[in-house]
């Protein structure tokens, strides 16, 4: 029909019990729950509940992340992720300590290097596509620690702060 518009189409759907990879060599997300929306031209995923758990420290909470490719239709499009996270500090020292980061033991830290509560709210932008190099990333973090407690960061000295 000559003069019509294309014909548009919008999916969304509910998922529960999500269990899956969202990088290479880091824990599974499991336990998750949320919605998503596709459309002809984007994609909206959000995580009421979720979780992961590294090595060390126990589960991190990741309720309220979420993720939007803007143009689904680009081949290497950027995707947008907030991602929300909440657990105890260990945990939080251990993913980042995961392959392919390592940023603990390639400064010679320990993840249990100190204690206490740990809440992170990251805005990503980045590239669908296999390589992603460091430059490629847009980021920004605004992170909360709680209850912090430290025997071995100062040798001899106990350090405590109720936030940082």
């Amino acid at each position: 029909m000559q003069g019509q518009a294309p014909p548009r189409f919008a999916i969304t759907y509910d998922f529960e019990n999500l269990a899956g990879t969202y990088m290479r060599q880091m824990p599974l997300l499991e336990d998750g729950r949320g919605f998503g929306v596709l459309t002809d031209e984007s994609m909206n995923l959000v995580l009421h509940e979720g979780r992961v758990t590294p090595p060390e420290g126990g589960a991190i909470r990741l309720d309220g992340t979420s993720m939007t490719i803007p143009d689904i239709t680009v081949r290497g499009a950027p995707a947008d992720i907030r991602l929300r996270t909440e657990s105890g500090l260990q945990a939080a020292l251990s993913l980042l300590d995961q392959e392919p980061f390592r940023f603990l033991s390639k400064a010679g830290i320990a993840t249990d290097i100190a204690s206490g509560a740990a809440r992170a709210d990251v805005s990503l932008r980045l590239p669908l596509k296999d390589r992603v190099t460091f430059e490629d990333i847009a980021f920004a973090a605004d992170g909360r620690l709680g209850d912090v407690r430290s025997d071995s960061l100062v040798r001899g000295k106990s350090l405590r702060a109720p936030a940082l």
